[in-house]
Protein backbone atom coordinates (compact mmCIF):
# COMPACT_ATOMS: atom_id res chain seq x y z
CA UNK A 1 0.00 0.00 0.00
CA UNK A 2 3.04 2.27 1.07
CA UNK A 3 4.00 1.72 -2.68
CA UNK A 4 1.09 2.75 -4.13
CA UNK A 5 0.28 5.68 -2.47
CA UNK A 6 3.81 6.97 -3.17
CA UNK A 7 3.74 6.76 -6.82
CA UNK A 8 2.68 9.55 -9.02
CA UNK A 9 -1.43 9.00 -10.02
CA UNK A 10 -1.94 8.02 -13.68
CA UNK A 11 -2.91 10.16 -16.10
CA UNK A 12 -6.38 8.75 -16.37
CA UNK A 13 -6.78 7.71 -12.65
CA UNK A 14 -9.87 10.30 -12.63
CA UNK A 15 -13.12 9.77 -14.74
CA UNK A 16 -12.73 12.95 -15.99
CA UNK A 17 -9.94 12.23 -17.72
CA UNK A 18 -11.00 8.80 -19.26
CA UNK A 19 -8.52 7.50 -21.85
CA UNK A 20 -10.36 7.38 -24.80
CA UNK A 21 -9.98 3.81 -26.91
CA UNK A 22 -9.88 4.33 -30.90
CA UNK A 23 -11.30 2.09 -33.16
CA UNK A 24 -13.12 -0.88 -32.92
CA UNK A 25 -10.29 -2.99 -32.16
CA UNK A 26 -7.15 -2.67 -30.34
CA UNK A 27 -5.07 -2.99 -27.25
CA UNK A 28 -3.12 -0.40 -24.52
CA UNK A 29 -1.01 -0.49 -21.91
CA UNK A 30 -0.74 1.35 -18.36
CA UNK A 31 -1.13 0.70 -14.37
CA UNK A 32 -3.18 1.14 -11.85
CA UNK A 33 -0.14 1.94 -9.17
CA UNK A 34 -0.39 5.42 -7.58
CA UNK A 35 -4.21 5.49 -8.75
CA UNK A 36 -7.47 6.62 -6.50
CA UNK A 37 -10.41 5.96 -6.37
CA UNK A 38 -13.03 8.74 -5.98
CA UNK A 39 -15.66 9.89 -3.78
CA UNK A 40 -18.78 8.53 -5.23
CA UNK A 41 -17.31 5.76 -7.46
CA UNK A 42 -18.97 2.59 -7.33
CA UNK A 43 -17.75 -0.33 -6.59
CA UNK A 44 -16.59 -2.60 -9.67
CA UNK A 45 -17.50 -5.61 -9.97
CA UNK A 46 -19.07 -5.68 -6.88
CA UNK A 47 -15.54 -5.37 -4.64
CA UNK A 48 -14.01 -2.14 -2.83
CA UNK A 49 -10.95 -2.37 -5.19
CA UNK A 50 -9.22 1.13 -4.15
CA UNK A 51 -6.77 1.94 -7.66
CA UNK A 52 -9.26 2.71 -10.70
CA UNK A 53 -8.23 4.05 -13.56
CA UNK A 54 -10.72 4.85 -16.18
CA UNK A 55 -11.23 4.63 -20.02
CA UNK A 56 -13.69 5.66 -22.38
CA UNK A 57 -14.68 3.90 -25.88
CA UNK A 58 -17.62 5.11 -28.75
CA UNK A 59 -18.74 2.05 -30.99
CA UNK A 60 -18.78 2.39 -34.59
CA UNK A 61 -20.99 -0.04 -36.05
CA UNK A 62 -23.46 -2.37 -34.04
CA UNK A 63 -22.09 -5.98 -32.68
CA UNK A 64 -20.86 -7.14 -29.79
CA UNK A 65 -17.83 -6.02 -27.99
CA UNK A 66 -15.19 -8.02 -25.67
CA UNK A 67 -12.98 -6.42 -23.06
CA UNK A 68 -10.74 -8.11 -21.33
CA UNK A 69 -7.42 -7.40 -18.77
CA UNK A 70 -5.14 -10.63 -20.30
CA UNK A 71 -1.56 -9.75 -20.01
CA UNK A 72 -2.38 -7.36 -16.50
CA UNK A 73 0.04 -8.08 -14.12
CA UNK A 74 -2.47 -8.33 -10.73
CA UNK A 75 -5.97 -9.62 -9.70
CA UNK A 76 -8.38 -7.13 -12.45
CA UNK A 77 -12.06 -5.80 -11.68
CA UNK A 78 -13.42 -5.09 -14.98
CA UNK A 79 -16.36 -2.55 -15.44
CA UNK A 80 -18.29 -0.80 -17.85
CA UNK A 81 -20.82 1.89 -17.43
CA UNK A 82 -23.11 4.71 -19.96
CA UNK A 83 -24.34 7.86 -18.60
CA UNK A 84 -21.59 9.92 -17.71
CA UNK A 85 -23.45 12.08 -15.07
CA UNK A 86 -24.43 9.48 -13.02
CA UNK A 87 -22.99 5.99 -14.40
CA UNK A 88 -25.27 3.22 -15.75
CA UNK A 89 -23.53 -0.27 -15.31
CA UNK A 90 -23.63 -2.21 -18.12
CA UNK A 91 -21.30 -5.45 -17.21
CA UNK A 92 -18.63 -5.97 -14.68
CA UNK A 93 -16.54 -8.99 -14.06
CA UNK A 94 -13.75 -9.88 -11.49
CA UNK A 95 -12.06 -13.15 -12.87
CA UNK A 96 -12.95 -14.80 -16.33
CA UNK A 97 -11.03 -18.13 -14.76
CA UNK A 98 -7.98 -16.45 -14.25
CA UNK A 99 -7.20 -13.47 -11.63
CA UNK A 100 -8.07 -11.20 -14.69
CA UNK A 101 -11.37 -10.16 -15.98
CA UNK A 102 -13.17 -10.39 -19.08
CA UNK A 103 -16.51 -8.63 -20.21
CA UNK A 104 -18.74 -8.97 -23.67
CA UNK A 105 -21.62 -6.93 -24.53
CA UNK A 106 -23.80 -5.55 -27.48
CA UNK A 107 -23.28 -1.70 -27.31
CA UNK A 108 -25.09 1.08 -29.68
CA UNK A 109 -23.78 2.88 -32.28
CA UNK A 110 -22.53 6.02 -31.02
CA UNK A 111 -23.15 5.93 -27.15
CA UNK A 112 -20.30 6.72 -25.17
CA UNK A 113 -19.18 3.97 -22.89
CA UNK A 114 -17.02 4.11 -19.97
CA UNK A 115 -14.38 1.75 -18.54
CA UNK A 116 -12.76 0.84 -15.21
CA UNK A 117 -9.89 -0.77 -14.16
CA UNK A 118 -9.61 -1.68 -10.46
CA UNK A 119 -7.41 -3.87 -8.46
CA UNK A 120 -9.39 -6.50 -6.44
CA UNK A 121 -8.75 -6.25 -2.85
CA UNK A 122 -6.97 -2.71 -3.37
CA UNK A 123 -4.33 -4.98 -5.50
CA UNK A 124 -2.27 -2.42 -8.26
CA UNK A 125 -0.37 -3.55 -10.88
CA UNK A 126 0.72 -2.95 -14.96
CA UNK A 127 -2.75 -2.87 -16.90
CA UNK A 128 -3.40 -4.39 -20.41
CA UNK A 129 -6.62 -3.54 -21.57
CA UNK A 130 -7.66 -5.36 -24.68
CA UNK A 131 -11.01 -5.05 -27.01
CA UNK A 132 -12.71 -5.80 -29.98
CA UNK A 133 -15.57 -5.31 -31.80
CA UNK A 134 -17.44 -8.16 -33.69
CA UNK A 135 -20.25 -7.14 -36.20
CA UNK A 136 -23.80 -9.35 -35.92
CA UNK A 137 -23.94 -12.06 -38.27
CA UNK A 138 -27.02 -10.92 -40.10
CA UNK A 139 -28.74 -13.64 -39.43
CA UNK A 140 -28.73 -14.01 -36.22
CA UNK A 141 -32.02 -13.07 -35.20
CA UNK A 142 -35.25 -14.32 -36.77
CA UNK A 143 -36.22 -11.49 -38.94
CA UNK A 144 -33.30 -11.47 -40.73
CA UNK A 145 -33.19 -15.25 -42.10
CA UNK A 146 -31.18 -15.58 -44.38
CA UNK A 147 -33.13 -17.08 -47.48
CA UNK A 148 -32.19 -20.16 -49.11
CA UNK A 149 -33.51 -20.94 -52.82
CA UNK A 150 -34.23 -24.42 -54.84
CA UNK A 151 -34.78 -27.68 -54.08
CA UNK A 152 -31.13 -28.40 -53.26
CA UNK A 153 -27.90 -27.03 -52.10
CA UNK A 154 -25.01 -26.25 -49.36
CA UNK A 155 -24.55 -22.93 -47.19
CA UNK A 156 -21.74 -21.92 -44.98
CA UNK A 157 -21.43 -19.50 -42.31
CA UNK A 158 -20.57 -19.19 -38.43
CA UNK A 159 -22.54 -18.76 -35.24
CA UNK A 160 -19.74 -16.82 -33.33
CA UNK A 161 -21.04 -14.38 -31.09
CA UNK A 162 -24.69 -14.97 -32.42
CA UNK A 163 -27.23 -15.17 -29.50
CA UNK A 164 -30.55 -16.26 -28.60
CA UNK A 165 -33.60 -14.17 -28.83
CA UNK A 166 -36.08 -13.26 -26.28
CA UNK A 167 -38.85 -15.63 -26.92
CA UNK A 168 -36.98 -18.43 -29.00
CA UNK A 169 -37.65 -21.51 -28.37
CA UNK A 170 -35.36 -24.30 -27.53
CA UNK A 171 -34.49 -25.77 -30.54
CA UNK A 172 -34.34 -29.88 -29.51
CA UNK A 173 -36.86 -29.70 -26.40
CA UNK A 174 -36.17 -28.20 -22.94
CA UNK A 175 -33.24 -29.15 -21.22
CA UNK A 176 -31.03 -28.45 -24.52
CA UNK A 177 -29.00 -25.65 -24.13
CA UNK A 178 -28.62 -23.67 -27.09
CA UNK A 179 -27.83 -19.46 -27.11
CA UNK A 180 -26.23 -19.36 -30.02
CA UNK A 181 -28.73 -19.70 -32.92
CA UNK A 182 -28.53 -18.48 -36.68
CA UNK A 183 -32.07 -18.71 -39.04
CA UNK A 184 -32.89 -19.29 -42.85
CA UNK A 185 -35.99 -19.60 -44.69
CA UNK A 186 -36.53 -21.81 -47.40
CA UNK A 187 -39.80 -22.00 -49.31
CA UNK A 188 -40.18 -25.74 -50.40
CA UNK A 189 -40.64 -25.79 -54.53
CA UNK A 190 -41.87 -29.35 -54.82
CA UNK A 191 -44.26 -31.33 -52.64
CA UNK A 192 -42.72 -34.12 -51.52
CA UNK A 193 -39.77 -34.91 -48.56
CA UNK A 194 -37.28 -32.53 -47.51
CA UNK A 195 -33.46 -33.30 -45.43
CA UNK A 196 -31.45 -30.80 -43.75
CA UNK A 197 -28.86 -31.42 -42.57
CA UNK A 198 -24.94 -29.99 -40.76
CA UNK A 199 -22.78 -32.65 -41.98
CA UNK A 200 -19.58 -30.63 -42.46
CA UNK A 201 -19.63 -28.48 -39.39
CA UNK A 202 -16.96 -27.60 -37.02
CA UNK A 203 -19.40 -28.15 -33.87
CA UNK A 204 -21.95 -30.02 -32.03
CA UNK A 205 -25.10 -28.63 -33.82
CA UNK A 206 -28.57 -28.77 -32.83
CA UNK A 207 -31.15 -27.73 -35.93
CA UNK A 208 -34.68 -27.44 -36.00
CA UNK A 209 -37.25 -26.79 -38.74
CA UNK A 210 -40.27 -24.43 -38.13
CA UNK A 211 -43.37 -23.18 -39.98
CA UNK A 212 -44.66 -19.90 -38.88
CA UNK A 213 -43.66 -15.63 -39.44
CA UNK A 214 -42.60 -15.07 -35.79
CA UNK A 215 -41.04 -15.83 -32.75
CA UNK A 216 -43.85 -15.92 -31.03
CA UNK A 217 -46.25 -18.34 -33.49
CA UNK A 218 -43.45 -20.73 -34.85
CA UNK A 219 -44.94 -24.36 -34.80
CA UNK A 220 -42.07 -26.90 -34.32
CA UNK A 221 -41.96 -29.75 -37.49
CA UNK A 222 -38.65 -31.57 -36.51
CA UNK A 223 -35.59 -30.85 -35.01
CA UNK A 224 -32.39 -33.24 -34.07
CA UNK A 225 -29.56 -33.20 -31.67
CA UNK A 226 -27.03 -35.58 -33.24
CA UNK A 227 -26.86 -37.65 -36.03
CA UNK A 228 -28.14 -41.24 -35.54
CA UNK A 229 -25.66 -43.22 -37.09
CA UNK A 230 -21.82 -43.20 -37.02
CA UNK A 231 -21.70 -41.53 -33.87
CA UNK A 232 -22.13 -37.67 -35.26
CA UNK A 233 -22.20 -34.52 -33.36
CA UNK A 234 -24.15 -32.73 -36.45
CA UNK A 235 -27.70 -33.20 -37.22
CA UNK A 236 -30.26 -34.18 -39.31
CA UNK A 237 -33.66 -33.85 -40.19
CA UNK A 238 -35.94 -34.48 -42.88
CA UNK A 239 -40.51 -33.86 -42.89
CA UNK A 240 -42.68 -33.92 -45.61
CA UNK A 241 -42.69 -30.40 -46.93
CA UNK A 242 -45.28 -29.10 -49.39
CA UNK A 243 -44.97 -26.21 -52.60
CA UNK A 244 -44.90 -22.98 -51.72
CA UNK A 245 -44.56 -23.72 -47.99
CA UNK A 246 -41.71 -21.48 -46.32
CA UNK A 247 -39.79 -23.07 -43.16
CA UNK A 248 -37.76 -21.87 -41.01
CA UNK A 249 -34.48 -23.00 -39.97
CA UNK A 250 -32.31 -22.79 -36.94
CA UNK A 251 -28.79 -24.25 -36.56
CA UNK A 252 -27.55 -23.40 -32.78
CA UNK A 253 -24.92 -25.00 -30.66
CA UNK A 254 -25.38 -27.36 -28.19
CA UNK A 255 -24.41 -25.90 -24.34
CA UNK A 256 -23.71 -22.61 -26.53
CA UNK A 257 -20.58 -23.91 -28.75
CA UNK A 258 -19.64 -22.27 -31.57
CA UNK A 259 -18.12 -22.91 -34.50
CA UNK A 260 -18.39 -22.90 -38.53
CA UNK A 261 -20.94 -24.45 -39.99
CA UNK A 262 -22.39 -26.05 -43.68
CA UNK A 263 -25.89 -27.05 -44.15
CA UNK A 264 -27.24 -28.67 -46.80
CA UNK A 265 -30.74 -29.39 -48.15
CA UNK A 266 -32.29 -31.44 -50.63
CA UNK A 267 -35.97 -31.95 -51.70
CA UNK A 268 -37.52 -34.39 -54.03
CA UNK A 269 -41.26 -34.73 -55.12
Amino acid sequence: WIAFAAAAAPGNDNFTNALALPAYRGSTNGTTVGATKEPGEPNHAGNAGGHSIWYSWVPPFAGLVTFNTFGSSFDSLLAVYTNAASLTLIVANDDAGVPQSRVNFHPITGQTYYIAVDGYNGDAGSVQLNWAEYPFYPNDNFTNATVLYGPSGTTFGCNLFSSGELGEPAHVGIGVYGGRSVWFQWTAPVTGSAYFNTAGSTFDTLLAVYTGTNLSTLTPIVSNDDIDHGGYIQSEVSFGCVAGQTYQIAIDGNQGITGGFQMNWESFP
